[in-house]
């Protein structure tokens, strides 16, 4: 059963009943089949008939159950960064996807970014990243949200004339004493002077007193 796409980009979307789940129309619509095309001289108990209808239901609901969790999922994620997979489609699965107005990202590498939006097609929940669609399921994780650029500064301004000890990317600790702090235009990138050598704020493992080291 095809539907509307709906698109949303605040937890205000309402789920609703956006269609795709077993409904009568369809349960009678089976019924109807099975009874015509049964063979006439060993008809299926009408119990049993009954029966495989309450099964066929009992699975839609679930699906429908997950797909409304899948829904609530993509609403909680818009505006939060993630890692998502990329989508192992054939060219002609990609064209389909795109004449329903989806644009998924091709791949099997893993992206990271924002969800700015989601949207819903045919019950399937996808998330927006930099203008390319993700199956939700194909989320992989949540990723922290980035450092208040203010407060690492400040953090980092603190430190000048203090003992640092910091993690090698070779391995191994390096210490000494900070001298001088740089960052970048927007923040997101400080780093402090040790001994005429730039280290990253996020290398930092120990700080202690200058005179001491400790």
């Amino acid at each position: 059963m095809d539907i509307s796409t709906l698109t949303g980009s605040a937890p205000a979307t309402q789920v609703g009943d956006t269609g795709g789940a077993f409904r009568k129309a369809d349960f009678l619509a089976i019924m109807l089949a099975e009874l015509a095309n049964q063979d006439p001289f060993e008809p299926q108990e009408t119990s049993k008939l009954v029966e495989n209808m309450q099964k066929l239901q009992e699975l839609a609901n679930t699906e429908f159950e997950r797909f409304r969790e899948d829904m609530r999922f993509a609403q909680e994620l818009v505006g939060q960064g993630v890692a998502v997979g990329q989508s192992d489609l054939t060219e002609v699965e990609a064209q389909l996807l795109r004449d329903r107005g989806l644009n998924p990202n091709v791949g099997i590498g893993v992206v990271e970014g924002q969800v700015e939006t989601y949207k819903v097609i045919n019950e399937q929940v996808w998330v927006t990243i930099d203008g390319q669609d993700y199956e939700v399921d194909n989320i992989q994780k949540m990723l922290p949200p980035e450092a208040d650029s203010e407060r690492m500064v400040g953090l980092a301004d603190g430190l000048i004339g203090r003992y640092v000890e910091w993690l090698r990317p070779e391995g191994g600790l390096g210490g000494g004493v900070a001298s001088d702090v740089r960052w970048t235009q927007d923040g997101k990138e400080v780093t402090v002077t040790v001994d005429g050598e730039n280290i990253e704020f996020g290398q930092i493992r120990r700080i202690g007193q200058a005179a001491s080291g400790l």
